[in-house]
């Protein structure tokens, strides 16, 4: 399965909800600057729903902290906390499927010190029970 949550506008062609995809491709296209309740609701009623149907043997992250509301590119105006709410839920979908395997790899953040906090907040949730 393949889940990406991202800038509509940004990414054209990628994300759009009529095209015809593999029940294993969920889109998600925001706007630019949704923020975080946007974001979240997409987590609980689209990417957490999809893991529990399809029940995932192993989670890749692609971390991307590009959508930080303090990026240069201000793509989703997320938070610190924001990542490591969802990384949370990932992990929790991990320990119930995957007997708590993930694998996270960085992506993109290019304002150094939200890039910092971001992915600390990630890490922390990763190594805590």
């Amino acid at each position: 399965m393949f889940i990406s949550i991202h800038v509509g506008a940004l990414y054209p062609f990628t994300g759009k909800k009529n095209v015809d995809r593999s029940s294993n491709v969920v889109n998600i296209p925001l706007k630019c600057g949704d923020g975080s309740k946007p974001f979240q609701k997409a987590v609980d009623t689209q990417i957490i729903p999809a893991l529990e149907r399809f029940r995932p043997e192993l989670i890749l992250i692609s971390a991307g902290f590009d959508a930080h509301q303090e990026d240069p590119t201000q793509a989703m105006s997320l938070t610190d906390e924001d990542y490591f709410i969802i990384t949370e839920k990932l992990k929790n979908i991990a320990n119930k499927y995957a007997y708590g395997r993930m694998v996270s790899i960085l992506e993109g953040g290019y304002n150094f010190e939200a890039l910092e906090r971001s992915s600390a907040r990630h890490l922390l949730s990763l190594i805590t029970k």
